[in-house]
């Protein structure tokens, strides 16, 4: 691992954001051309000796810019799955559907599960067992989400701020089945579950007998 790499590690721990990185980069260019400036403008009146001091400064500046720059390009990768352990970590195991903060996080949840279903461009789009990996979130965690969305569908927990008008049939129908396609997500490398979609049955129907 890079020196940088491990600077984007405990920024990302820190909760630091690429464009602070590069918000410092840019200061620290900013503070390398005054220096710069200023030693050149100190060697010519009072000569090298005296520019030493500002052109040392200067340097150090630059370096600090180039530091900054790479770290935020070390750091925006790791995003998404920062981003993903805070809605993880957001979201208990005793969820209540009348905190707002819990219901925010089931919907970005359920919107983005969703689209990962309807998804037809993605190569496991026809087959009936996709790798976990291309989850948005934690497997467990889009299922208590789900279930916790049905359980007021169904009218076994209520919400100030769900839509009572999703209390029907169809969709109680609608999240049982998302939960039965989430079964099929299977923990296995993307390598190695086969995208045609005959060869794929067969090794996700042996992983469900093992």
């Amino acid at each position: 691992m890079s020196f940088h790499d491990q600077i984007a590690e405990a920024a990302l721990r820190d909760g630091n954001t690429p464009d602070q990185f590069r918000a410092a980069a840019q200061r620290h260019a900013k503070a390398f051309w005054f220096l710069a400036i200023l030693a050149a403008a100190v060697w010519f009146f009072a000569g090298w000796g005296w520019a030493v001091v500002p052109l040392g400064l200067a340097l150090v500046t630059a370096f600090q810019s180039v530091s900054s720059t790479l770290t935020a390009r070390k750091l925006k990768p790791l995003m998404p799955f920062a981003a993903t352990a805070s809605i993880a970590a957001s979201l208990p195991a005793e969820i209540d559907l009348n905190d707002v903060m819990h219901v925010a996080v089931i919907d970005d949840i359920r919107e983005k599960y969703s689209a990962l279903l309807a998804d037809e461009s993605q190569p496991y789009s026809k087959c009936m067992y996709r790798p976990v990996s291309i989850l948005p979130y934690p497997k467990a965690t889009v299922k208590r989400a789900l279930e916790a969305l049905l359980a007021y569908v169904e009218g076994r927990s209520d919400s100030t701020f769900l839509d009572e008008s999703i209390r029907t049939p169809v969709v109680a129908d609608t999240i049982r089945t998302c939960l039965l396609l989430l079964d099929h997500f299977v923990d296995l490398p993307a390598a190695e579950l086969p995208t045609d979609p005959l060869q794929n049955a067969a090794v996700g129907s042996r992983l469900s007998k093992a």
